[in-house]
């Protein structure tokens, strides 16, 4: 193996026994020990080439930590723990320190998910730094990213946008590891100074340059994007914007609302709408 998802281990009873403590002291900590010890394991047996995944920590879990994932989300549109709560995630954790995020593509817990709910799903995974699906505890009714032609062929553009963006994405990465600034960044760590900023919880802003105001809803066909300061166009069909602003655009199911920094990352821009345009 070259890699697992450190999850479970990291649970301690409050009322446990440990060598070095009791369980009420050591339950924060804990899970940022547990992915220490997983970490030092596969350093040992794999020096620098492996992928670790968790989805829990204390304070100073962005020393160990590799990536983190958003748990064990409900398969369904709900603002308790569905789709919308992975925005929420990616944001809390980014502003607490924890550089590479990603999530269940289509959830996992609860179902089964329809063809929408992963649709919207992938669209925000493609913007998202490890793009990853899951076949979720129900696999055998929910709905997949091969079920049929339509989705399969949505899977494959966003999938191969997704890989397009990877020089942009190793960029946020060595600013991450050199900074400690996260990939994923909420509007108002790109614009403190425009008030507005601080309300953006619907979207998340991957580096500097790329708004992502994903559809988290159903049936819903436009989309509202809060722009910092700067001049933006809409990655995918090219419209230009002035920043600063809230702009509601039209966003039926493959054009999500995406925006890229005008006069920035031209070459990737390039590819991503012939992807997109093809």
């Amino acid at each position: 193996m070259a890699g697992w998802m450190a999850d479970f281990g990291e649970w301690l009873p409050y009322d446990g026994h440990t060598a070095s403590g009791t369980g009420d002291q050591w339950h924060n900590r804990f899970t940022t020990r547990w992915h220490q010890i997983n970490r030092e394991v596969l350093e040992d047996r794999l020096g620098n080439d492996f992928v670790m995944f968790s989805r829990s920590g204390f304070t100073g879990e962005h020393e160990v930590a590799q990536v983190v994932w958003a748990g064990d989300q409900e398969a369904d549109w709900s603002e308790s723990d569905g789709l919308p709560t992975v925005l929420a995630a990616g944001l809390t954790l980014g502003m607490s320190g924890i550089p590479v995020f990603t999530h269940d593509i289509g959830g996992f817990s609860g179902g089964p998910r329809d063809q929408e709910l992963f649709q919207r799903w992938t669209e925000l995974g493609a913007f998202t730094p490890v793009m990853r699906t899951h076949d979720g505890l129900q696999k055998f009714e929910n709905h997949h990213f091969d079920s049929d032609a339509e989705t399969l062929a949505h899977f494959s553009v966003f999938s191969r946008i997704h890989a397009a963006m990877l020089p942009y994405l190793r960029e946020l990465a060595r600013e991450a590891q050199s900074t400690g600034m996260p990939m994923i960044r909420h509007t108002v760590l790109v614009d403190s100074e425009w008030e507005p900023a601080y309300e953006a919880h619907r979207q998340w802003m991957l580096g500097p340059d790329v708004v992502v105001a994903p559809i988290v809803a159903p049936g819903e066909s436009r989309g509202t994007a809060w722009l910092p300061k700067g001049t933006w166009q809409h990655l995918l069909t090219g419209d230009s914007f002035t920043g600063r602003q809230q702009v509601t655009v039209d966003a039926p199911l493959g054009t999500p609302p995406v925006f890229i920094r005008a006069d920035t990352h031209a070459v990737m821009t390039a590819a991503i709408r012939e992807i997109w345009g093809n």
